[in-house]
């Protein structure tokens, strides 16, 4: 779990390094792919579980037992060093039946361009990438794919931040016709807003 955690760190840094490189180098096509890789790299953080492998389940409760075994040991006697041994042992059997196991379960690949445009056929795709506090939407629509700047990404978060407040005030029995008018309006103004940053420079 600690490795795990470890890794994700290691990968929203590499996620985050990319993105501004392809941004600083204007290409759309590589915005896209590092956007999705980190998006992608939510889906890869496994939960926590038992294997269901037999076998694995088996060598991990051998090695927690050795673990304990080194750590209940006094320090100023030393840990002997069968101990030290097994523990490496029942390390390299469980990295090596992880092995194995990963090795059946093959990973989706990821499609290209030309896959991406032939399934989405007319439509198109927007996606919304906030990168250092700037928002940048990548496109791809006929084949071609593009990136458009939005500006702060806190003016969406501010705008947004109005429509669940307008919402609940519509929603709320007893609401009075003056009130549920001026949540109206502000609903109204922030989905126009929204529409202007998010919508019309596309």
């Amino acid at each position: 779990t600690d490795v795990r955690v470890s890794a994700v760190g290691h990968r929203e840094a590499l996620v985050d390094l990319g993105l501004g490189l392809a941004l600083e180098a204007g290409s759309a096509g590589s915005v896209l792919a590092w956007a999705e890789r980190g998006r992608a790299s939510v889906l890869l953080a496994r939960p926590a579980r038992p294997p269901a492998d037999a076998r694995l389940q088996e060598l991990l409760g051998q090695l927690r037992s050795v673990v304990a075994g080194i750590d209940a040991h006094p320090a100023a006697d030393g840990v002997p060093r069968s101990l030290v041994r097994r523990q490496v042992r029942l390390e390299r059997a469980v990295r090596d039946r992880a092995r194995v196991l990963r090795a059946s379960t093959a990973l989706p690949s990821r499609p290209g361009l030309a896959e991406l445009s032939a399934a989405l056929g007319d439509a198109a795709l927007v996606e919304y990438v906030e990168h250092r506090g700037e928002l940048v939407a990548v496109t791809v629509a006929g084949g071609r794919v593009r990136t458009v700047r939005l500006g702060a990404a806190s003016t969406v978060a501010d705008l947004t931040d109005h429509v669940p407040f307008a919402l609940r005030r519509l929603g709320r029995r007893g609401t009075t016709g003056e009130s549920a008018a001026a949540a109206s309006l502000l609903l109204r103004r922030a989905g126009s807003r929204l529409d202007d940053v998010l919508l019309r420079p596309l």
